[in-house]
């Protein structure tokens, strides 16, 4: 479904009463960190996800190193078909099983305590969550959540105050009797959470600073917020360039240096109290399609790099990690005051 994200966010903030910061700027304006008059360089960058032979225009700020798109196109919903996009592909339900039953639950519980304390343990897709602090019984909001499934892996693991948030979502729905996933933006969102995150959401919303004032008006006092994403001026970018899977174009609006968050972060009210890097290979093999053309949707490296070669990115990956150079990170941020 076409959701033209200008003018659906222009009514959730009117219709809510929150408004952008005076520091907030347009991407059509200049720096949406630096604010506008900073010089920037310009890059011509295809679309690659599904190879739609668009280009689109990129501003590289000389001020904080920050990529972001000159224009935002006027129909962006497009560009999330909830039937292509991976963040929203439905997950086939898992019939009941011997893990349903009360002796199951009990050795769930028991492991995700010791996964969050140790490390040691199935991590049943919540290593986010032992690295960042959470614990079951945090409540916890994820902005952006797609098909909701890091919600899911938190599900599973035993949390049980969780929802879901996502303007593109074609519905609102639930994974549970007790996970609803909301079709609406971040000013819509009501409530107090010990956690807000976002798995790589931040870099698709046009207003970071309002996306903060939220996630800062939904938070109790002692909470904190989550923000995975991408990170510019890392390994990945120099190596490639503009064929850095992950600027994505147009769906990444920003893709931010880490002095860029650092500085968004205290003047909206945040410290960062955290920063871990979770880079994969897909830094690897997904730029290696986009310099071959290829698209790299639906796993587009079955069939077009050995199982070495992807074994030998994932190290590389991981030793990226370890130098703080991946990628991709986990930001955590805390109320300042």
């Amino acid at each position: 479904m076409a959701l033209n994200m200008d003018s659906a966010y222009a009514r959730a903030r009117l219709e809510t009463g929150i408004r952008m910061s005076r520091k907030d700027t347009p991407i059509e304006d200049g720096c949406l960190v630096c604010g506008p008059g900073v010089p920037a360089i310009e890059h011509q960058i295809d679309e690659c996800m599904y190879r739609t032979g668009e280009v689109f225009t990129y501003r590289e700020c000389s001020g904080c190193g920050s990529l972001q798109i000159a224009a935002v196109p006027a129909d962006l919903g497009q560009y999330y078909d909830p039937g292509k996009y991976y963040s929203f592909a439905t997950r086939a339900q898992r019939p009941k099983s011997w893990r349903d039953s009360p002796a199951a639950h009990a050795g769930i519980r028991l492991n995700t305590e010791l996964f969050l304390r140790t490390g040691k343990g199935k991590r049943f897709g919540i290593d986010f969550a032992r690295r960042s602090g959470m614990r079951p019984h945090h409540r916890i909001l994820d902005i952006g959540c797609g098909a909701g499934d890091n919600l899911r892996s938190l599900h599973k693991s035993r949390f049980r105050h969780l929802i879901g948030a996502d303007p593109f979502l074609e519905e609102e729905t639930t994974l549970g009797p007790d996970v609803p996933l909301l079709k609406r933006f971040h000013a819509d969102l009501v409530g107090e959470y010990d956690w807000v995150m976002m798995h790589h959401a931040f870099e698709h919303v046009p207003d970071p600073r309002a996306t903060l004032q939220s996630a800062l008006r939904l938070l109790a006092p002692k909470g904190r917020v989550l923000i995975r994403m991408p990170i510019m001026r890392q390994e990945a970018w120099h190596r490639y360039g503009v064929n850095w899977v992950q600027i994505d174009p147009p769906r990444h609006l920003a893709v931010y240096t880490l002095d860029a968050v650092h500085r968004l972060a205290a003047e909206e009210g945040f410290e960062v109290t955290d920063i871990y890097f979770d880079s994969k290979a897909f830094q690897f093999w997904g730029s290696e399609l986009a310099v071959r053309k290829l698209p790299f949707a639906t796993d587009g490296s079955t069939g077009v790099f050995s199982e070495s070669q992807m074994l030998a990115w994932a190290r590389e990956a991981e030793e990226l990690n370890r130098r703080n150079a991946g990628d991709q990170a986990g930001i955590i941020l805390t109320r300042t005051g």
